[in-house]
């Protein structure tokens, strides 16, 4: 999704490390990124409601396995700041992963408080520690598996639960 919008096609963010997160009520992008995720015919994880998903990492040219997909079935603004979660991650050269993040607190450009799929990652060192804590899989299908088999986990017992229902 994030290179059929028009930010991405005019090289607007190839020049540094970005994080586009699905609960920041004033991004300029995400909105785009939502456009993009409505006109697809795929049957997208993106698109299932109350989730949400983040797409973070470096933008430079030739940088693609540097650039990550979070996802998680929890509405992070209903967990709150702080909460370990269960996480499905796409890495830019299509490998998946399942491991946990800690939401983040943050605040957009309007001082509108939100809660972020994790909390700021500044190099990729923090990415790939994220990483190395999960368990990569082969496909989408196992790694959606395993993270419904993760979110069942008992640890995250009062993070489902401010889910109307499990994925």
């Amino acid at each position: 999704m994030l290179y059929k919008t028009d930010f991405w096609k005019n090289g607007e963010v190839k020049k540094y490390n970005f994080e586009f997160d699905s609960r920041c009520p004033d991004s300029i992008y995400i909105p785009q990124i939502k456009k993009a995720l409505e006109e697809s015919t795929s049957n997208s994880l993106l698109q299932q409601k109350d989730c949400t998903w983040a797409f973070l990492g470096d933008g430079h040219e030739g940088q693609e396995a540097d650039r990550y997909l979070f996802w998680t079935s929890l509405d992070t603004s209903k967990v709150g700041p702080g909460a370990k979660i269960p996480v499905l991650i796409q890495t830019g050269d299509g490998k998946y992963y399942v491991s946990e993040t800690t939401t983040g607190g943050r605040t957009d450009g309007k001082g509108i408080k939100y809660v972020a799929v994790s909390g700021h990652l500044y190099k990729n060192e923090e990415y790939e520690d994220i990483l190395k804590a999960g368990k990569e899989y082969f496909t989408l299908k196992e790694a959606y598996d395993a993270y419904v088999e993760a979110l069942a986990d008992p640890k995250y017992d009062a993070v489902r639960d401010t889910q109307a229902s499990a994925p």
